[in-house]
């Protein structure tokens, strides 16, 4: 259910409103069974090129894709991982390939590498 890679719409705020916005858990160690939060990374419609490198594409036209469940141009940004309680997780939907996946998981190391000690 709160599976790596996973997306789904869940209520994250921005700028001062709270709706349902995609995102995508980035979780390994996820139990459900003593969990209520999970780590994920919100996907957004509204970026700018050329993107930084703690952005990367997910979805790259308009267009639903039946594998993600994602429709328009966008990003997942990667420089805001946060922990989620999972009941704010409204709908799921599919998953992102494993190549973009090990493309997410660079984008965060490079940040963590960036910050140093």
């Amino acid at each position: 259910m709160y599976d790596f890679g996973r997306v789904a719409f869940a209520y994250y705020p921005f700028q001062g409103s709270s709706k349902d916005r995609p995102i995508v858990l980035i979780d390994h160690e996820f139990d459900d069974r003593v969990d209520d939060e999970v780590y994920v990374i919100p996907i957004s419609t509204k970026f700018r090129e050329p993107l930084p490198y703690y952005h990367v594409v997910v979805h790259d036209h308009h267009g639903y894709d039946p594998r993600t469940g994602l429709s328009k141009p966008c990003v997942a940004k990667c420089e805001h991982v946060m922990l989620m309680p999972t009941r704010k997780i409204v709908r799921r939907y599919g998953y992102l390939s494993d190549e973009l996946l090990e493309r997410i998981e660079a984008a965060i190391d490079r940040i963590d590498a960036s910050e140093g000690p």
